[in-house]
């Protein structure tokens, strides 16, 4: 095996089988000279083939464990076995694609959070420690797509919440080189980016090479009370007199590039089938009413960006969700959802295991789409989809 594992990487550098090309291909240096150490594996393996001493003992207790002509076969796997470990540690997250950079802002819009951390500590100065973190958490059901994104970035680590995983970044050194670079490039559409403003700027105070002083620490304090939802009631307690910095104001952009709304979407859609049950027929149960709906939900706060995504995709209605500060991107329309969303995310697709709710709402698409929906068999078929999606779904394998 070694034998011919060497003679077919000549062959592999030659491209051909044949004896007179493979010896014109050495006129400029010989093989040998370049691949020397597989010359040097070559001859061993050659004299090894002999059987002569010192390879004849272990031929023999080879022989002995593989029952005779089989030790061939025994000893490759014992080689291939190593070697395959070997690659698929040092290589495996290199054969996967790295996510696109406009995915991961828009997925980060949708799922992650820029926040700082207070707590009481006797081994700081101030007695308090403040720690800047930048996550992403999602179901464990995730845990690829978080992985992936670790492999994009380079940095942070998975932290395990109960049937939650967390992607998060803690260190100012990280959080400075990676996490706020990629965001000044590939910038936040949603308010998120005014969260972001104001974590930047703690993490600049944090990244001075020295302790904090009482005017620095109040500073971050101030830009805190107007991170996300404000400073927690053990911090307002604690420092009553904080006076919060104004919130940046959010510049409503346009949506600069579709794998952005690819990720917004993997965070932030849903694809639902709805069977209205109005008026059933004697007893076949057939329904007088099925349809499609793609829905992006987001706070009341992101209204106006909500209403850019109609422009972009020129389709769909923003809806108000009066009992909740809420509101939702509806794209209802048979023609719409089949020639727009479905062929959005054919083109550019969901990298999370919500691809599998797609891939069956395209089923249930397909299927409405050939007037199966308007019988018996075809309602069935789109009830057995409708009940393995979202939440009713068993394996996201």
């Amino acid at each position: 095996m070694v034998l011919s594992s060497a003679i077919l990487l000549v062959v592999l550098l030659t491209s051909s089988l044949n004896l007179t090309v493979n010896i014109e291909a050495q006129k400029a240096v010989w093989f040998i000279l370049p691949l020397f150490p597989i010359f040097v594996i070559f001859f061993i393996g050659a004299v090894a083939e002999t059987n002569r001493a010192p390879f004849d003992l272990a031929e023999a207790s080879l022989t002995v464990l593989a029952k005779g002509f089989k030790h061939t076969f025994f000893t490759f796997k014992c080689l291939l076995l190593p070697l395959i470990r070997y690659y698929t540690t040092t290589n495996c997250d290199k054969l996967k694609p790295l996510l696109n950079p406009y995915w991961i802002t828009g997925f980060t819009d949708a799922e992650g959070c820029f926040t700082i951390k207070y707590s009481q500590s006797n081994q700081y100065r101030l007695g308090w420690r403040v720690q800047p973190v930048f996550q992403i958490k999602l179901h464990g059901r995730d845990i690829i797509l978080l992985n992936q994104i670790k492999t994009f970035f380079g940095v942070g680590t998975l932290v395990k919440d109960g049937t939650y995983i967390a992607f998060t970044v803690k260190t100012v050194k990280n959080l400075c080189d990676v996490i706020i670079p990629h965001f000044n490039n590939y910038p936040l559409l949603t308010q998120k980016y005014a969260d972001f403003v104001l974590f930047k700027q703690i993490v600049a105070i944090l990244d001075k090479k020295q302790r904090l002083t009482n005017q620095e620490f109040e500073e971050t304090l101030s830009l805190r009370a107007n991170l996300n939802l404000g400073m927690s009631e053990k911090l307002k307690t604690a420092f009553p007199n904080v006076i919060a910095v104004t919130r940046p104001d959010v510049p409503l952009r346009e949506i600069y590039h579709p794998y952005w709304l690819t990720g917004f979407i993997d965070g932030e859609g849903c694809f639902f089938i709805n069977i209205q049950k109005n008026n059933p027929l004697s007893d076949k149960g057939i329904t007088d009413k099925i349809w499609l709906t793609f829905q992006i939900t987001q706070h009341y706060r992101d209204v106006m960006f909500m209403k850019s995504i109609i422009e972009y995709l020129h389709c769909g209605r923003v809806r108000d969700r009066y009992s909740t500060p809420t509101v939702d991107f509806i794209v209802n329309n048979y023609h719409d959802i089949n020639t727009t969303i479905i062929s959005f995310l054919e083109r550019y697709p969901l990298q999370s295991v919500k691809q599998k709710d797609f891939k069956d709402f395209c089923l249930a698409a397909k299927l409405i789409g050939n007037k199966e929906h308007l019988t018996l068999e075809g309602i069935e078929k789109i009830q057995m989809i409708k009940k393995g999606m979202n939440k009713k779904r068993l394996s996201y394998l």
